[in-house]
């Protein structure tokens, strides 16, 4: 189930009403307790997720299951209620191997960790239901799914993470008939916590067992995660909140 489009705008979002656990990624570069300022208008909280080839696979898998596949239909519906074009069928959706090719990057060379990354993100502020600006912050569970506290954590690069996102589809004025999926950060699971700095908060360490079975191929996505990141009886916020959020 998607949200509703906002009328009269030229852009269609529909995102879904759960919340999923992306595949795992080894944590890079990261704005997660304090927003990104680059831009003092739009703070935002970004992470770069580094992927193996295996984990690429895995990521093209989800776009296409949880942000084509499951939303297509009612995007669809919506661009023909607001007279704007869009294409006959799903096939005519931005490809996940498109997606990733525009998102993935290369590592530097000076980089500690050697794997392509992609970087997901939402800005801090938002307009409630009330159409009034209020700050979200990063939500954060341990292997357990038990919160945590982000601050005290210290997480760093090389943490082996999942981050927890809402998957949406999209259609603008500006990709014409060319709907695309995009992907807003709610959340990051910590499965293997590396510090940066002493006196850092520790979770409950995953075994080595555990990681193995979740950085695999054939990992799950949807197992064993808590009922928020499952997406259980979670609203999506307001769509006028996310047509602010874009792309993300």
């Amino acid at each position: 189930m998607a949200t509703a489009p906002k009328k009269n705008s030229a852009v269609i979002v529909k995102r879904s009403r759960k919340t999923f656990a992306m595949p795992p990624a080894t944590m890079g570069f990261a704005s997660l307790i304090d927003p990104d300022t680059y831009d003092p208008d739009k703070p935002m909280f970004k992470v770069n997720l580094h992927y193996t080839p295996a984990g690429i696979e895995a990521v093209k898998q989800f776009l296409q299951e949880h942000c084509i596949d499951a939303l297509f239909p009612d995007l669809q519906k919506d661009a023909l209620e607001a007279k704007l074009p869009c294409v006959a069928d799903i096939s005519g959706c931005q490809s996940p191997e498109d997606f990733m090719e525009g998102k993935l990057k290369e590592p530097k060379e000076q980089s500690k960790i050697q794997l392509p990354f992609m970087q997901i993100g939402v800005k801090q502020m938002f307009k409630n239901k009330s159409q009034e600006q209020e700050a979200r912050t990063i939500a954060f569970w341990d292997a357990k799914n038990n919160l945590l506290d982000g601050k005290a954590m210290k997480i760093g690069m090389g943490s082996i993470i999942q981050p927890i996102v809402y998957p949406n589809l999209y259609l603008s004025k500006q990709n014409g008939k060319d709907p695309r999926p995009s992907l807003q950060l709610v959340g990051i699971r910590v499965l293997k916590l590396e510090s940066w700095g002493k006196g850092a908060a520790k979770p409950d360490a995953a075994d080595d067992e555990a990681i193995r079975e979740v950085m695999g191929a054939d990992f799950d996505m949807d197992d064993d995660l808590s009922a928020f990141a499952a997406g259980s009886a979670k609203a999506a916020p307001a769509a006028d909140e996310h047509d602010e959020d874009l792309p993300f």
